[in-house]
């Protein structure tokens, strides 16, 4: 039998339903000032994410950040009164506190940076004015000669910068404070704590996961090859960059309770008043608002 063709003459026209995913915008980090703003890079972030059947809804997605990772991070201060990220700016005590700091360098003292081995221009690497980016070292021992490696900068030493900011209005002043290496482990292990609260995922369900709707929004899930269902596909997290508001706050005392610092007159006279800015302390306790990207580098 032969076959009987037939054939339509005219185009058939027909719409889908729509095409439903959940590509997530980044959000806004509050419009809060900062002040003081410190880029962090490092090898910290890795992850993948399933999809056991054709039910979206059976997505899982993992991510980790690695404590060692975020530990060993290049650290530097962003001596800038305007990074993108915040459009409110840096405040009037940070900006006042930056233009009598005692930091060690400069953000002209040191060209290069190890990068996996090799040297890398700093004010191209770190992408956030990386013009003005000031290494986190030391305030003791001897400054690193030649390219800086991870090793000569802290996230720790950046965050007890700050400290040292709030309490004095000054980076790198930090003689008197006699628990400093305490205060900058302190300071790191609870920086990486608030940071994996926020950010890392665990089996989460296509619906509760952020991390995969940005993944979605940045067009990297286009980029990713076989996405068969039913097998474990590792997200590309390279130049994956965090970004947060931090508020550290804390108490400062005498280390064998005398002089009284919660005594606000004492307090004065040993930081300063701080209704006219001149520290952040109020009755032996301090609050300062910091900056922060986090940029993970597969290089490091």
């Amino acid at each position: 039998m032969s076959y009987l063709d037939f054939e339509v003459d005219s185009l058939l026209t027909i719409t889908a339903t729509n095409a439903d995913i959940d590509a997530t915008a980044s959000p806004e980090v509050p419009n809060t000032q900062y002040d003081a703003a410190f880029y962090f890079s490092g090898d910290f972030l890795s992850g993948n994410f399933i999809q056991d059947s054709s039910d979206i809804n059976s997505l899982r997605s993992n991510l980790v950040l690695s404590q060692a990772g975020f530990n060993a991070s290049h650290a530097f201060l962003i001596d800038s009164a305007s990074v993108a990220t915040i459009p409110a700016g840096r405040s009037a005590y940070g900006t006042a506190a930056a233009a009598q700091k005692a930091l060690r360098v400069t953000a002209t003292s040191f060209a290069n940076m190890t990068v996996g081995g090799s040297e890398a221009v700093i004010d191209t690497y770190v992408h956030i004015n990386g013009a003005d980016a000031i290494p986190m070292i030391s305030q003791a021992g001897n400054l690193p000669t030649g390219a800086l490696a991870n090793t000569d900068t802290g996230v720790g030493e950046a965050l007890l910068n700050a400290v040292s900011q709030s309490l004095f209005k000054k980076m790198g002043k930090n003689a008197a404070l006699n628990n400093d290496v305490e205060l900058k482990n302190d300071l790191q292990g609870k920086l990486f704590a608030a940071i994996n609260t926020a950010v890392s995922e665990a089996n989460v369900t296509y619906a509760q996961s952020k991390y995969f709707k940005r993944y979605l929004d940045s067009g990297r899930y286009l980029s990713d090859s076989n996405l068969n269902v039913d097998e474990v596909k590792p997200y590309t997290v390279n130049d994956t960059v965090i970004h947060a508001l931090v508020k550290i706050s804390g108490s400062v005392e005498d280390s064998d309770g005398s002089p009284d610092l919660t005594n606000q007159t004492i307090s004065r006279r040993i930081f300063g008043d701080e209704s006219s800015a001149e520290t952040q302390v109020t009755n032996g306790s301090y609050e300062t608002h910091i900056l922060v990207a986090l940029r993970q580098d597969d290089r490091l």
